[in-house]
C-alpha cells in the first residue's frame, strides 16, 4: 500500500513539472504550423519560414493584401477581474479571400486559415463563440501576408521560447499590433467583458 502511494506521488510530482516546465519554454518547437483551410498542416522554422510563400500547396499568397486585423480574447476564468489580465489571445488577419487567425502557444506559433468562400461567415460569426472577445483595429498601412512573415522572421519570433510571464500570447499579439495597426493602446485600455462558463 505504501509503495503505491509513493508511486502516485511520484507521478504526480512528474506531472507537476512537466506542466511548469511547458509554461516556460520546455515544450517549444522553434516552428511556426500553418494550418490550411481543407486540413493540412506544414510546419516551419525560422531559415524555412519563406518557403510557406513559395509553395503551390500551401495557400499563402505573398501579394494577398491584408483588409483588416483584429484580436480574439477568450476568457480563462469565470472572474471579470481575473480575465481583464489572464485571457488568450489571438490575432485575426483578414485577407479578401482568407480569415488567418495566428497565434502563441506554449509549444510554437500557430498560422490558421479560414477560407471565406467554405466558412460562409463573417469575422464576428467565426469568433463570436461563448467567451471570446472580437476587438477590431486600424490598419497603419497596405501590408500583405508575406508582410506578416517576414515580421516573425525579423523578430526572429520562432526562436523565442514561449514563457507565461515575458513570452507569452498577449505579448506576441502586442508585438503584432503596435506593428501593423495604428491604434493598438485600445488592447490594453479595453475592459474585459464578462462571459460565463455554463
Amino acid at each position: 500500500m505504501a509503495s503505491n502511494e509513493k508511486k502516485s506521488k511520484k507521478h504526480s510530482s512528474k506531472t507537476g513539472n512537466k506542466k511548469f516546465l511547458n509554461i516556460v519554454g520546455h515544450n517549444w518547437t522553434n516552428s511556426l504550423n500553418f494550418h490550411r483551410s481543407h486540413g493540412e498542416i506544414f510546419s516551419r522554422t525560422h531559415d524555412t519560414l519563406y518557403t510557406l510563400l513559395d509553395e503551390e500547396n500551401a495557400g499563402i499568397m505573398e501579394d494577398s493584401n491584408i483588409i483588416g486585423i483584429s484580436i480574439v480574447r477568450k476568457a480563462l476564468l469565470s472572474c471579470l477581474l481575473v480575465n481583464t489580465f489572464l485571457h488568450h489571445a489571438a490575432v485575426i488577419i483578414e485577407t479578401v479571400d482568407s480569415y488567418y487567425t495566428i497565434e502563441k502557444t506554449t509549444s510554437a506559433i500557430h498560422l490558421r486559415q479560414d477560407m471565406k468562400d467554405t466558412a460562409g461567415h463573417s469575422l464576428e460569426n467565426i469568433f463570436s463563440k461563448r467567451r471570446e472577445e472580437v476587438l477590431k483595429f486600424k490598419i497603419v498601412q497596405q501590408y500583405t501576408m508575406g508582410d506578416i512573415l517576414t515580421f516573425l522572421h525579423s523578430k526572429n519570433s520562432l526562436n523565442d521560447p514561449y514563457h507565461f510571464l515575458n513570452a507569452n500570447c498577449q505579448l506576441f499579439a502586442i508585438q503584432l499590433l503596435e506593428k501593423f495597426c495604428a491604434n493598438p493602446h485600445i488592447y490594453n485600455n479595453h475592459c474585459f467583458k464578462y462571459f460565463p462558463l455554463s
